[in-house]
């Protein structure tokens, strides 16, 4: 499981002498923690049938000794089921400790982020392209119930990519522009699309984005 620097601007407001010296310890740091060994935190057959997935912050301190401590979720995914089961992953988990710079290690606050989605599963060209049109809807509807007024993760995903994948030909701001508003009117056709037809791929029912997220995805 990967870490990534938190800012002490995000630290809760009580904060305990381990985890204020943690904080300030960022100032120190020449060495980052390195993730040794844990479990992974994989998406649950029976919330992937659900539809429930998302993304998963968690917050703690790794001291000295590389051990997790004062673990905490810093953005819930909204669903107790994956945040129970990001908080266990990194309660099991082993760090290099971070280092100053004469090499001493130190506690060091960090945030672990994990991604919940039936898009990520193990295998060649990822999950993608065995992403079928009947786990879309599923994931969307509950998408909506649990975020609304927001763009799933699936949405967010796919654009990300598609602007990736054509890059190279936007030049300017009103390509950009056009690029998302295009890729707007694709996305409500392919919910259509997947509506009447949820045995669909999914790569197929989004056009013409489909194809470079299968492009990429067999790159890999």
């Amino acid at each position: 499981m990967s870490v990534q620097d938190a800012p002490a601007a995000v630290a809760a407001p009580a904060t305990s002498p381990a985890m204020a010296e943690a904080i300030a310890n960022q100032a120190k740091v020449k060495t980052k923690p390195r993730f040794k060994s844990g479990p992974s935190a994989e998406l649950p057959e029976s919330a992937k049938a659900a539809g429930v997935h998302g993304k998963v912050e968690i917050a703690f301190i790794i001291d000295a000794q590389g051990k997790p401590a004062e673990i905490s979720v810093l953005k819930s995914s909204r669903s107790p089921e994956l945040d129970g089961i990001a908080v266990a992953a990194v309660q099991a988990s082993l760090y290099e400790p971070a280092k100053d710079k004469d090499g001493n290690p130190i506690a060091l606050r960090v945030v672990a982020p994990t991604t919940f989605s039936a898009v990520h599963v193990p295998g060649k060209t990822g999950g993608i392209l065995r992403y079928d049109c009947a786990q879309f809807l599923r994931d969307e509807q509950w998408w909506a119930a649990n975020w609304p007024g927001e763009k799933s993760y699936v949405y967010n995903m796919s654009l990300g990519a598609v602007m990736i994948g054509t890059r190279g030909s936007m030049s300017d701001g009103k390509t950009l522009v056009t690029t998302v508003r295009d890729f707007r009117e694709s996305w409500d056709k392919a919910n259509d699309t997947c509506a009447k037809a949820p045995e669909t791929m999914f790569v197929d029912a989004l056009k013409p984005g489909g194809a470079i997220l299968r492009r990429l995805a067999s790159a890999r």
